[in-house]
């Protein structure tokens, strides 16, 4: 049966259904309604994700934090394509380097990557680590732990900035311990200290030990770019 279309006013053969629609359309016209309603689909969840990695990040720069807006050069190449093939089923990186090298911004950008699969990603600094579970009972405290403990990637940012806390540092070695254990991959830990530096400023070399026994230590060499382009933070 031929039939006019109600959206282009063109003629078309009637012979399938459009019972979908209120109002009669041709197959084309159904077609660019079908993409139109896909592309809302698709903005609505990429935002639903984006709020997410704010809620995680603590901010919405994560969302600038991507390997694509990464300055990449001679010096920083070989370990931003180290972060670039991080695969958290296997791999657990300790990149160190001075402020403002772009340690936080591979760690962000890890954070990108995976978030678009729906990974379970747990994104701290010590000091967040810390108040994420000060004055909770001690259930409450272990779900959380567990949950810190079992997420798929687990990135800490800045390890050795500031004051470090007895708490915060009993809590961080317990994750790491809880992820050792159970054969847990997917750390990601930044810092401006080496691992001997690190243990010198702690006064204790566990934490440095455990790490080294778990991860793949990468200097990112670099000068600090906020400096360079006046953006002091």
């Amino acid at each position: 049966m031929i039939k006019n279309c109600k959206k282009c006013e063109k003629d078309f053969d009637d012979n399938i259904s459009n019972k979908f629609y209120e109002v009669l359309i041709c197959p084309e016209c159904m077609k660019i309604k079908e993409l139109e309603e896909n592309k809302i689909i698709e903005k609505e969840k990429q935002e639903r994700i984006d709020r997410h990695k704010i809620e995680i990040f603590g901010g919405i720069k994560i969302l600038d934090l991507t390997y694509d807006k990464f300055i990449v050069n001679q010096n920083n190449k070989e370990v931003f394509e180290i972060s670039q093939n991080f695969d958290y089923t296997k791999d657990n990186i300790y990149i160190y380097g001075q402020c403002g090298c772009g340690k936080t911004h591979l760690a962000g950008a890890i954070l990108n990557k995976f978030m678009d699969k729906q990974t379970n990603i747990a994104f701290h600094t010590l000091f967040s680590l810390s108040r994420s579970l000060r004055m909770k009972e001690p259930d409450e405290e272990n779900q959380i732990l567990q949950k810190y403990i079992q997420a798929d990637i687990f990135i800490l940012d800045d390890l050795g900035i500031g004051k470090t806390s007895e708490f915060g540092l009993q809590i961080l070695y317990e994750i790491i311990d809880g992820r050792d254990k159970n054969n847990k991959t997917g750390l990601v830990i930044t810092s401006n200290l080496s691992l001997a530096d690190l243990s010198l400023k702690l006064q204790d070399d566990r934490l440095s030990s455990r790490l080294a026994g778990m991860c793949k230590i990468l200097f990112l060499e670099g000068n600090d770019y906020r400096l360079k382009r006046g953006d002091i933070e």
